[in-house]
């Protein structure tokens, strides 16, 4: 009696959710049912078991098509109902998608599992469209945009699938949701959108919680994160030769889907797709601060890997040679244990274990849209948010642009030919300033960088200290004649130095303080330089000596800046797509050059490292302010510092203020007496001191109207 009595009363053992899935999920429908297996996806072990982990109360999925991360929700739905009772919400993006998932995916997944069967109702009302209710916990169905609906309950369990096509508060009401309990979970899934909301924003906001899985490479062992610009497929290289790493956009759509693979980043050898699920299987997901022991062969002293051939790079061993040679345990994590309770994992399609080729299905879009990244081939294939501004520049590649004086080039402090004229732009902190010094040619169309300098400033703040590179400074043509700053600004500060710089500009020629105006929110810009007179008398009468306030566009400004430094010099064609291993970090995205046009920005062979990090220090993403799409520039990951950023957009509003584009070598070169009369038919170009001299009548004109 005693045994019964214990065996009826007796609690069931509570498992991981992956040992639980493992144990009793059943699929029912899609291409491959049965019972679950783990082999064919295992990068969902950890992101479920997360799930049953107490300390854990949020989990973001980022995920492309084809990754099985909506299964992964439904297997911790049906965890939830066996090992871990309570009120759960499932939201989806309305409600009639709601109701349907639930009746055509959710509810038979449930019967059809005989741990979770058991614990349905017999009664015919308790299973509807919007509801199923168990013995011991009840799942309610909801659309995200009925938001009284979304408040109704607290909830220890919310669900939320398809994210990006929910309204933007639905993240924040499901969280609402389980603030009262102890232990409690948020679950967000789905396809990203756009770049800064989202799934994006749900996985940038876990911060040291975000993983990246990384998998083995069958021929050295060593880990690596699997990136797009890895894939490979067969074509033709730079030489017309046929090969089997290339990246050829003009390969036939067949071709590309039957030969492409993955080229490791360490040996540089062929990954191909029949080795996807032995890779998986020994994967590891890692944060940014983990890495992977690389693996060893099981026998000492072992040579090399038996099934590949050095002359033969589509020799390729099966999972059961490579199991014999590196065993079947994956490599030792390294580095700090994340204790982060918000979570966040990427699963783009080259990790994918449900589909036959991981890597066909985005190097045949690549290959279809002729290497042009847009917005469905970034979220479907890449799992990655989209934004409508390129890529920031990377600091290396402007580097790798200076060109040394032995092949033409120019050093610090040194005027090259084809320089009309220079400004100047400073950038004000408290215990310092940054100094850029610009050349401009014909047209305003080129530039070149003559000077950038970081001034210490005085405790006191005197600004003095500017007046040597400023105004005493030559700088050099080669032929020795000297050229001089014709106009400079300065940055006119938050309010706490303004009044400081005001009065250093009015005892100064041609120093203009600047402003920035429009902060990156303005949809329309009117103007992108205006002037402003700051000083007047109690009558409202501007003075005689009154600072000429320069305000910019600092938001069109950075994209003008941004769209020049992509025009390289050395660029005879025209290359876009994503970057290969040879000539951009793993996973870099590189976008269409703007034309030649536009003209050529020039770097001395000795600019510092320094310069081109700030330079680069920032970029640009879309958001949601108010239903409304607007650009906002923000510091990148791991910067701290743009302040040459800032002197290049200010130099960039005070060309454009002083009419730089009307520049000609007649402007600043007198005509020798021997040259011919001019054309009277045509206006005359002005000289710098005219457009000087222009530029304030029609500042005179705007005051009196």
């Amino acid at each position: 009696m005693g045994r019964v009595l214990a065996r009826v009363f007796a609690r069931e053992p509570r498992l991981s959710p992956s040992d639980w899935v493992a144990r009793h999920r059943v699929i029912v429908g899609g291409d491959s049912p049965g019972p679950w297996r783990h082999e064919k996806t295992p990068y969902l072990r950890q992101i479920m078991d997360d799930f049953g982990d107490d300390a854990v109360r949020s989990i973001a999925v980022s995920k492309g098509s084809q990754s099985a991360g909506t299964e992964a929700l439904i297997n911790m739905m049906m965890y939830a109902v066996d090992q871990a009772p309570g009120l759960t919400m499932a939201v989806y993006p309305d409600a009639t998608s709601s109701a349907d998932k639930n009746v055509t995916r959710i509810l038979p997944q449930f019967q059809a599992c005989p741990a979770t069967a058991r614990r349905l109702s017999l009664r015919k009302h308790d299973v509807k469209r919007r509801y199923i209710r168990f013995d011991r916990m009840d799942i309610l169905f909801r659309g995200s945009f009925s938001e009284h609906q979304l408040e109704s309950d607290p909830c220890r369990n919310v669900f939320v699938d398809e994210l990006d096509r929910c309204p933007p508060r639905t993240a924040h009401l499901a969280r609402q949701r389980t603030k009262t309990y102890a232990v409690a979970k948020c679950v967000f899934v789905g396809k990203p959108g756009f770049k800064g909301q989202g799934i994006d924003l749900e996985v940038e906001q876990a911060g040291p919680g975000k993983h990246a899985y990384r998998v083995p490479c069958p021929r050295c062992g060593v880990y690596h994160e699997r990136t797009f610009s890895r894939v490979r497929w067969r074509g033709a290289d730079d030489a017309g030769k046929t090969v089997w790493d290339s990246r050829d956009l003009a390969a036939s759509r067949e071709d590309v889907r039957r030969t492409a693979c993955y080229k490791c980043p360490e040996c540089r050898g062929r990954i191909g797709a029949e080795l996807n699920h032995w890779q998986l299987n020994l994967g590891v997901w890692c944060t940014s601060a983990q890495s992977v022991e690389k693996l060893t062969p099981v026998q000492e002293n072992a040579g090399p890997v038996p099934g590949f051939a050095k002359d033969d790079p589509y020799a390729q061993p099966d999972a059961v040679e490579l199991s014999a040679y590196w065993g079947t345990t994956p490599g030792r994590r390294l580095g700090p244990a994340c204790t982060s309770e918000a979570r966040a994992y990427h699963i783009p399609e080259w990790i994918s274990g449900v589909v036959a080729n991981p890597y066909a299905g985005g190097a045949e879009g690549f290959v279809l849209r002729k290497g042009e990244i847009d917005r469905d081939w970034l979220n479907d294939h890449a799992g990655l948010a989209w934004s409508e501004i390129v890529t920031p520049i990377e600091a290396a590649s402007l580097k790798a642009r200076c060109v040394r004086v032995a092949d033409g080039g120019y050093r610090l402090g040194q005027v090259p030919p084809g320089v009309l004229a220079l400004t100047a732009a400073v950038d004000v902190q408290d215990n310092r300033c940054y100094v850029e010094v610009r050349g401009w040619g014909e047209f305003g169309r080129d530039r070149w960088l003559i000077w950038h300098e970081e001034v210490a400033r005085p405790v006191t703040g005197d600004l003095t200290v500017l007046d040597e590179v400023l105004y005493r400074r030559k700088f050099l043509r080669a032929d020795g004649t000297a050229l001089h700053i014709w106009a400079r600004t300065i940055d006119s500060g938050d309010g706490e130095w303004t009044s400081d710089i005001y009065a250093y500009c009015r005892l100064r020629r041609r120093l203009h303080p600047v402003k920035g105006d429009g902060g990156g929110r303005r949809q329309q810009v009117e103007r992108l330089v205006s002037w402003t007179r700051i000083d007047t008398d109690r009558s409202g009468k501007v003075l005689p000596t009154s600072v000429h306030l320069l305000r910019a566009h600092t938001s069109a400004f950075k994209a003008s800046v941004m769209r020049r430094l992509r025009v390289d010099a050395r660029a005879s064609t025209v290359r876009a797509g994503i970057a290969s291993d040879d000539e951009a970090p793993a996973g870099a995205l590189e976008r269409e050059p703007v034309p030649q046009a536009v003209g050529l920005w020039h770097f001395p062979e000795d600019t510092s490292d320094e310069y081109f990090t700030q330079l680069t220090a920032q970029e640009c993403a879309v958001r949601l302010v108010q239903g409304r799409r607007v650009l906002e520039w923000r510091m990148r990951e791991g910067r701290t510092d743009d302040h040459y950023l800032s002197c290049a957009v200010y130099n960039e509003a005070l060309a454009e203020a002083m009419g730089v584009r009307r520049l000609t070598k007649a402007a600043v070169t007198p005509p020798t007496p021997a040259a011919p009369a001019a054309d009277q038919s045509t206006p005359p170009t002005p000289t710098l001191r005219a457009l000087a001299r222009e530029q304030s009548i029609l500042a005179a004109q705007r005051r009196s109207t």
